[in-house]
């Protein structure tokens, strides 16, 4: 049989079988012994001696802050992956940095890092996993810093115009769209995933986390994600943060923190008043402290635009990526309160 004939009949088999373009193109060219061509890869080595203008734009950090933002987290000088993948503990940073600024593909990193696309996703998912496992207790709440400015914290907002004096931080969610998955899928039987995370308030197919701000900017507790059918109270319940202030009483006794009407009122959090028909007190109430709550929407708006990778629905795959490890992360912005946040070691809770 001749080279013709074979490829017609790969054609007709595919073709019955309805597979994409994509899958008959590589079965042609596996039937035939057509060598496949991938990506030239640049004969480079990745070198952070730039511009801290360039690296600014690269990595949302200058050259010094990626060095000291790598020792820091605890980066090893050298990481090896479990594909025995071998890279430079700041060179891992840097491609963490670049593939979270702004939604681009692999092979956009070959240019700059020199390294196969499926190199570069190894080295990724490394980085994510290494810094959620050994953060994500300072990510669901720093204990640390939240006792030695909790004081500061409740006067800031008294400060800034908020009829109550013990309100030291707002917790709010966020929807972070994702790709629409198939109804079932592997290892969740009899469960329609597609239903579960299709919000029909925004009519999207989404995941929710869960932010807690203070007035110096610090989001000083994440937790997600959770499905985007459920509601922000619902996150609030699986997150436990309410049994986590009663662990930790000797901290939160005494203040509270201030959510939109949509939350309850419970010992540790305080609502706005609900209803429509509501007397001027509690219309003014209502008022003086959404003027004050307002930060927390400013720190989800800027950790979005800051790492534009997140907000790109194509990327964010279900049980495809680790779409709820690469969401979380504590973050600072807001300078509303005039209240200066710690610096990063003591966030880390590196230093006294």
């Amino acid at each position: 049989m001749d080279e013709q004939q074979l490829a017609l009949r790969v054609y007709r088999w595919a073709k019955r079988k309805k597979f994409k373009p994509g899958t008959t193109l590589q079965l042609l060219t596996l039937g035939l012994g057509i060598p496949i061509e991938r990506p030239i890869i640049p004969d480079i080595r990745f070198d952070l001696n730039m511009r801290d203008a360039d690296a600014l734009l690269s990595f949302r950090f200058d050259v010094r802050g990626v060095v000291k933002l790598t020792s820091l987290l605890g980066v090893p000088n050298v990481v090896i992956t479990s594909c025995r993948d071998r890279v430079c503990g700041v060179e891992a940073m840097c491609v963490l940095l670049k593939r979270l600024r702004y939604p681009i593909s692999y092979y956009d990193l070959i240019a700059t890092f020199g390294r196969s696309r499926e190199q570069l996703c190894r080295i990724f998912n490394y980085m994510v996993q290494f810094v959620y496992d050994r953060w994500k207790s300072v990510i669901y709440c720093n204990t640390k810093i939240v006792r030695s400015r909790i004081g500061q914290y409740a006067a800031a907002v008294h400060s800034k115009g908020a009829p109550l004096d013990r309100v030291w931080a707002f917790p709010d969610g966020t929807k972070i769209e994702s790709c629409r998955i198939r109804a079932t899928s592997n290892g969740a039987e009899g469960l329609n995933l597609q239903k579960r995370i299709y919000s029909g308030h925004k009519r999207k197919y989404c995941l929710n986390f869960q932010g807690l701000t203070t007035p110096d900017g610090l989001c000083v507790h994440f937790f997600g994600p959770l499905e985007g059918s459920r509601h922000d109270v619902a996150l609030l319940r699986v997150s436990k943060l309410q049994e986590f202030f009663e662990n930790n009483s000797d901290i939160f006794d005494g203040y509270y923190i201030y959510g939109d009407p949509a939350y309850p009122t419970l010992k540790w959090i305080i609502s706005g008043c609900k209803g429509n028909n509501l007397d001027e007190s509690k219309e003014l109430f209502n008022c003086a402290m959404s003027r004050v709550r307002q930060g927390v929407e400013w720190n989800f708006g800027r950790l979005k635009s800051l790492w534009g990778f997140i907000t790109h629905k194509m990327q964010q795959n279900i049980m495809l990526s680790n779409v709820g490890t690469v969401n979380n992360g504590g973050y600072q912005s807001s300078t509303y309160f005039a209240l200066v946040p710690p610096t990063l070691e003591e966030y880390l809770v590196l230093v006294d």
